[in-house]
């Protein structure tokens, strides 16, 4: 039965990873469906997204979500990593650095060496 079991635990071909529900069973997603999410919220890299939500709910049991529920569960927390600014305005942004070539004593060592 180790086989069955493997077996249950694996999102069906057609979907990319599949999601626990409150009953145990598995909500499968599929790859139109993260397609369709990656056009809605660009700067969410998406699939990275849906696996802190599998790690998230297979942590949490008594907070895992109903088949009914679960795409609002999904959107909510999409969107909510949209407004945090996501991951890939992050990964083009220009890193700021402060310019202390400008002749001030930034040290406040009024000059004196130690």
């Amino acid at each position: 039965m180790h086989g069955a079991e493997a077996a249950s635990c694996r999102p069906a071909p057609d979907h990319v990873i599949s999601l626990i529900l409150n009953d145990k069973s598995e909500y499968g997603i599929a790859e139109a469906k993260i397609a369709e999410w990656s056009k809605l919220y660009p700067a969410v890299d998406v699939q990275q997204e849906l696996r802190k939500m599998k790690g998230w709910l297979d942590a949490n049991p008594s907070k895992r979500k109903t088949r009914s529920g679960i795409l609002r569960f999904v959107n909510n927390w999409l969107s909510k990593e949209r407004d945090r600014g996501g991951y890939k305005a992050t990964k083009t942004a220009v890193p700021i650095f402060k310019d202390y070539d400008d002749d001030e004593d930034f040290l406040g060592s009024g000059g004196a060496s130690p």
